[in-house]
């Protein structure tokens, strides 16, 4: 069985994540004004990009990172992760990685 490696994005409720700017030899994910490259779970609706931030308000939802090309998800192996997150108290949120 061949192994796919997805970042994959879990956010709930007023679980915002701040831009990440790609630096030399990283990838950036978030393009700071869309959704571009990402995928919403259950409830689509729940996600929004507010001031180059990502926001997730209403029902749980999970936001899959996809890549630009929808012929060929984004595979990631051996890398680093850089984020700046910010949760509110009793957020239910996390990142995932490694996983399908």
């Amino acid at each position: 069985m061949h192994a796919f490696y997805r970042l994959i994005l879990a956010a709930a409720l007023l679980a915002p994540v701040a831009t990440v700017f790609a630096e030399e030899g990283f990838v950036e994910l978030f393009d700071g004004k869309s959704l571009t490259g990402w995928k919403a779970g259950e409830n689509d609706a729940s996600w929004k990009v507010v001031d180059g931030t990502l926001i997730c308000r209403g029902p749980r939802n999970h936001l899959f990172y996809m890549g630009t090309d929808p012929a060929k998800p984004a595979e990631f192996k051996n890398f680093h992760l850089k984020a700046e997150v910010l949760t509110k108290p009793k957020a239910n949120s996390g990142i995932y990685f490694h996983t399908r």
